[in-house]
């Protein structure tokens, strides 16, 4: 498969680059919108710090630890929710915020992928769209050393998301050999200019990615 070597954003810290294929998918869109189930951290590892500091996207979060969420929130202009994502009704907190029928970005990344699954069933039921989602699954964490449990979190989430109209253009994007996530759009989205070759090292796909 051809595809373009895609510039890592300046300043991101993103783990395998998911932040900086979201912009290069949406043309570097302006102020954008977010929903960042798993925020964990306001700038490391974070995939939308520089979406909100250099393209001034709009966007929240959900971060189950209130210390987590409390640092965040101090740190960030964007603030988020300390909320169980697996739960939280997110028709009503993205009502109240406002939030456009058609959000750009969707992180579901909670541990474990068990978890990143019901998150993404919570908020599929809102009626909210996403262009692109990148669900973490962690294919290379395994049950006593050998057992891949995770396969089935992947699968269930892929089935659920094809349903909804989501098409998988990258599947497995890796950290040297430890696969990770699967990266979705939308299917009305040019799929074919985004598309990565399956289990692929993100370093082959991104150019002046942090060494």
């Amino acid at each position: 498969m051809k595809y373009q070597k895609i510039p890592w954003l300046e300043r991101s810290q993103s783990q395998i680059g998911q932040e900086s294929w979201v912009a290069f998918a949406l043309n570097y869109k302006k102020h954008g919108f977010y929903l960042e189930i798993g925020a964990f951290n306001a700038r490391v590892l974070s995939n939308t710090s520089v979406l909100e500091t250099s393209l001034e996207w709009t966007g929240t979060g959900v971060e189950i630890s209130q210390q987590l969420a409390e640092t965040y929130n101090s740190e960030r202009r964007n603030k988020i929710i300390c909320a169980d994502a697996t739960v939280l009704d997110y028709e009503k907190e993205l009502d109240a915020l406002n939030f456009p029928n058609t959000i750009d970005y969707l992180q579901v990344d909670i541990d474990p992928p068990s978890n990143s699954y019901k998150a993404l069933v919570a908020v599929l039921r809102s009626s909210r769209r996403f262009s692109l989602i990148t669900f973490e699954h962690d294919l290379y964490r395994r049950l006593f050393k050998f057992l891949p449990v995770n396969y089935y979190w992947k699968w269930k989430a892929l089935l659920l998301l094809r349903f909804r109209g989501y098409v998988c253009v990258a599947s497995n994007v890796a950290n040297g050999r430890a696969r990770q996530e699967d990266w979705y759009a939308s299917n009305s989205m040019n799929l074919e200019r985004i598309k990565l070759p399956k289990s692929v090292d993100f370093r082959a796909v991104f150019q002046n990615y942090p060494k």
